[in-house]
């Protein structure tokens, strides 16, 4: 490639050339004279890495794959062996070369047993092919050399065997066998038996051969068989079900518009069916049935957001039906199958558990995906953001038009804090080619930064140019595979700009602005200058451009001035000398690090008539940092406890310091909050702050509070109990033993790590064993400080080879960790009480003794993880 640097060496050159007759000769491998020009020769050889490679070779460089046949449709007949975890299946696939002649196909089929494989003609006469086979590619030569246009197909008939597959996955997807049998013997009563699929990113050849690419769509069909008592689900519509005579039911499913072949999705189960609609279309919901009566409390603001994307967007929703299901043992949080969603079992809540927060969030994010990542799909995984960036800051724009702005930038900067912490471990291009596993690409640059991007884009292009941009990029790329530039070329087609620069630093270079905000008055004049300096490391994060707004209060009027930062350290004077505050990035739309070094009287401003959540919201953290040694500033946060928006409230809850000397009207305030507000996160935050007075005279509040409709208040107020009133934290603890909700569980075992007996254990093992993921992580936090405290011996190592077996089992890396700290936490424990003793204490040399021996056990339980 010629670069404008590289231009001027080559005119240089030629001109050399040219006007120069000297020439050297030498001996070529057949003794011909090769004339070498001076300047090709006198130059010296720079020093250079010999085996230095091209940053585009395979094993460097992640590209869109190639296309070499065209996968036009796909049949499917399935049918499981439920005893061995089998799938018996029979495809048919119609292809056709894509554009070079071609007489063999290579498709993706990962540990299939094949049975047959042949040509399908007229009538249906098969006429067997020849065929390779590495339990992962399956090369197939044709019966002659096909051309681009014909069509032929092929019929494949095999077994499946998910479970015989090497292990595989990652932190978004935590496996990757593609079909995923569930209790299929129902040897647990408290499991139902189902089967369903997972084909991101590339597993759905893990159940059907097909190629496994994100720049390939193809029409489906499928006919699933299944004991009658259980329902199916699949893409498209659900076009027949025949009954047959050996007892079973073969469901005919039908996917008429193209999609890629990693949204195929199937789920079998005994679910119920809950049917909503949304104009003309079934919108449907498969819940497990104890969920049924809550399904349209879960789901049922499905319908309002297919009307308001279709809207915003300007494409109406483009598919048969919008279906989702709620599977168990889900392998991620949710999954975008087109027009059959699959949510993990998080989504089943009850009506009372919905008060305490809900999925909405994953819903939106679901819906949005069926315009960015089913309609138009990114071609390659190096181009993940063009669907979950997408599909995340779909979750802001559902909350801006549902709840208002406010909840969604709560929303929006939760976001941002997702990604600064994993900034802290790696800094990323948005869109990598380079990355080391395609799986790497699922983290939260790809989701929340991304979309955190998409709203600078809107803020700087306005909000009608955006949308209009991103309806001409869904009409340009519908039913199509795209990369980030032709999203670019759509944006600047609509608003007659270059947006290169905003795509280069944003999605193209990895890292954040870090900005440290000054303000001075000029001499003379008196006007403000707002003085701003980009700090980030100059090594790897470029100096950005960044237009933003400053908006500048006087006399209780706003005025706003649009500049733009684009150097290391840049000046911007304001025509103002006695401003009541200034607002830098009044959109509080950058994604970075701020420091704001604003004097503290426009923090109160800010705080008292801020517009935004935002501005409320950095106002009370500034406070927070005070509030601990500076009355003022607690004062501040007392004003907060009655803000319009809940989060702030309980955000100025949470930071409160609480005072010995805390007047009755603060205390009357709490009380009224814990009592009263109607967002159980308020009440929480608000009972919280009467627990820390640690008086009696709230022992009646907290025991009203086990009344609440919200969980969490529950659990809470079993803490508080438990800190004033050990015998009835107990008591209370023992009636929640069988509770199903989580918050209230892990409230019972905090109150037995504090107060409960070594007969108590049993309770922590059973909890331990009926719980995975980030629930187990939880019980092992307060298992850790029971067994510390516990004195028998017998019970606490017990307890410790509980943990380690936990660790052992589960599918999480992180959880033997936890595991070890705990463990660890209770040898700490033994060691102190070892070094406390004397040698006047009764039996001093006994009790060591058992204490160094009890510590040599529990570091053989440690040292056996360390060793697995």
């Amino acid at each position: 490639m010629f670069t404008s640097k590289a231009l001027p060496f080559f005119a240089a050159a030629w001109l050399l050339a040219a006007g120069c007759s000297t020439s050297r000769s030498t001996s070529g491998s057949q003794g011909d004279a090769i004339d070498l020009e001076p300047w090709q020769t006198e130059s010296p050889v720079p020093d250079f890495d010999p085996e230095e490679r091209s940053p585009y070779v395979a094993d460097a460089y992640n590209p869109s794959k190639d296309r070499t046949h065209d996968l036009l449709h796909t049949a499917l007949r399935v049918s499981f062996d439920w005893a061995q975890s089998r799938m018996n299946g029979e495809a048919t696939l119609k292809l056709t070369p894509y554009f070079y002649p071609s007489s063999s196909v290579t498709l993706d089929a990962k540990g299939f047993d094949l049975h047959e494989i042949a040509l399908l003609g007229e009538g249906g006469a098969k006429t067997s092919l020849q065929y390779q086979y590495d339990n992962w590619k399956l090369t197939i030569a044709l019966d002659r050399e096909y051309k681009r246009g014909e069509t032929y197909q092929l019929y494949i008939r095999y077994t499946a065997k998910p479970n015989e597959l090497p292990e595989g996955g990652s932190e978004a997807i935590t496996e990757e066998k593609g079909l995923y049998f569930i209790n299929p013997d129902g040897a647990d009563p408290n499991k139902p038996t189902q089967v369903w699929t997972q084909g991101e990113t590339e597993s759905s050849s893990c159940w059907f051969p097909t190629f496994e690419q994100g720049n390939e769509r193809t029409t489906q069909e499928m006919y699933i068989t299944v004991a009658d008592k259980y329902l199916t689900l699949s893409n498209g519509d659900l076009r027949s079900q025949t009954k047959n005579e050996d007892g079973t039911r073969t469901d005919y499913w039908v996917m008429d518009k193209p999609h890629t072949p990693y949204l195929f999705m199937m789920a079998v189960g005994e679910f119920a069916r809950v049917e909503d609609r949304w104009r003309d279309k079934v919108v449907d919901y498969y819940v497990g049935k104890d969920y049924e009566p809550y399904a349209r409390q879960i789901f049922g603001n499905t319908p309002e957001m297919l009307e308001f994307y279709s809207a915003k967007l300007g494409f109406v929703y483009p598919w048969s039906k919008y279906s989702q299901v709620v599977v168990e043992d889900f392998v991620s949080g949710a999954m975008e199958n087109t027009t059959a969603v699959i949510h993990y079992d998080g989504l089943h809540q009850t009506d009372r558990e919905l008060l305490d927060g809900d999925n909405e969030d994953i819903i939106a994010h679901e819906v949005f995906h069926h315009w960015f990542g089913d309609l138009v799909t990114c071609e390659s995984w190096a181009n993940l953001p063009l669907n979950e960036s997408f599909a995340t800051y779909g979750e802001y724009l559902w909350f801006e038009h549902k709840y208002g702005r406010e909840r969604a930038d709560l929303h929006l900067n939760d976001d941002l804090e997702i990604y600064l912490d994993e900034s802290t471990a790696k800094q990323e291009p948005l869109i990598r080619f380079g990355y080391d596993d395609k799986e790497d690409m699922f983290d939260s640059h790809s989701y929340q930064k991304g979309g955190r991007v998409l709203h600078m884009l809107r803020k700087l292009v306005g909000d009608d140019a955006f949308f209009v941009g991103l309806q001409k990029y869904l009409n340009d790329h519908a039913y199509t595979d795209v990369e980030m530039h032709e999203f670019r070329m759509s944006m600047e087609d609509v608003v007659g700009q270059d947006l290169n620069w905003f795509f280069n630093q944003w999605f193209y270079a990895p890292g954040h602005p870090e900005l440290v905000i000054d303000y001075s008055q000029q001499a003379g004049s008196g006007k403000w200058v707002v003085t701003i300096s980009q700090v980030q490391s100059e090594e790897a994060t470029p100096v950005y451009r960044i237009p933003l707004d400053i908006d500048v209060y006087v006399n209780g009027k706003v005025q706003r001035q649009r500049v733009e930062l684009d150097r290391r350290k840049q000046d911007f004077v304001l025509d103002v000398i006695n401003p009541e505050w200034i607002n830098v990035d009044a959109e509080k739309m950058i994604l970075g690090v701020i420091t704001d070094n604003k004097p503290e009287e426009w923090y109160e401003s800010q705080l008292e008539r801020g517009p935004l959540f935002l501005d409320r919201a950095e106002a009370v953290a500034y406070f927070a940092e005070l509030a601990g040694e500076d009355a003022e500033a607690n004062a501040q946060l007392v004003k907060a406890f009655d803000d319009s928006f809940w989060a702030i409230q309980e955000m100025a809850l949470d930071a409160y310091s609480l005072e010995s000397n805390t007047p009755e009207t603060i205390r009357a305030k709490l009380l009224d909050l814990t009592q009263n507000h109607k967002k159980s996160d308020v009440r929480v935050a608000a009972m919280r702050n009467l627990g820390g007075f640690e008086e009696f005279q709230y022992l009646p509040v907290f025991e009203a509070a086990l009344s609440d409709s919200s969980w969490r208040m529950v659990a809470n107020a079993v803490r508080e109990i438990s800190r004033l009133d050990g015998d009835r934290a107990l008591e209370l603890a023992a009636a929640y033993e069988k509770s199903e909700n989580l918050n209230v569980t892990v409230a019972m075992l905090g109150v037995y790590a504090t107060h409960g007996g070594p007969d108590k254990n049993s309770i922590f093992i059973e909890k331990l064993n009926d719980f995975d993921g980030w629930e187990q992580y939880l019980v092992m936090e307060s298992y850790g400080e029971f067994l510390a405290r516990i004195s028998d011996h017998g019970t606490v190592v017990e307890g410790c080879k509980a943990l380690a077996a936990a660790a052992g089992s589960s599918e999480i890396w992180w959880m033997s960790q936890v595991a070890q700290a705990a463990i660890a936490e209770v040898v700490s424990s033994y060691e102190q009480q070892k070094e406390s003793l004397t040698k006047e204490d009764k039996d001093f040399a006994a009790k060591t003794a058992s204490l160094e021996s009890g510590i040599k056990d529990l570091e053989r339980i440690l040292e056996e993880m360390s060793s697995n």
